[in-house]
């Protein structure tokens, strides 16, 4: 039995329309639409991080870091060692930075 639905506030899923929120209701009376706690958590912290400029600064840098980083030569071979190196484990790199997409 499907009793919830949760969105990132999407417009198809639960604009005023509410497309796909609907068509979940109609065939699920109980199932109750929810704006994703954690992706309003998401968007508070990046605009708090906005409004502080040594943050917002340090994370300007951490994305010219990755962007630099990531297209580098010298990247593709590091990944290209874990991998001979550490078969069975992830590829540990720099992630990108993101406002609310995930």
């Amino acid at each position: 039995m499907l009793v919830g639905q949760d969105y990132d506030g999407a417009s198809v899923m639960s604009g005023q329309q509410k497309v796909v929120a609907k068509i979940i209701k109609d065939k699920a009376h109980f199932a109750l639409y929810v704006h994703c706690h954690a992706h309003r958590l998401n968007l508070a912290l990046v605009d708090a991080v906005k409004s502080v400029h040594a943050a917002a600064d340090f994370f300007v840098l951490m994305e010219k870091l990755y962007v630099f980083v990531s297209g580098s030569y010298v990247h593709a071979g590091w990944v290209k060692i874990q991998r001979q190196l550490f078969k069975r484990e992830r590829v540990r790199e720099l992630q990108k930075l993101s406002d609310t997409r995930w």
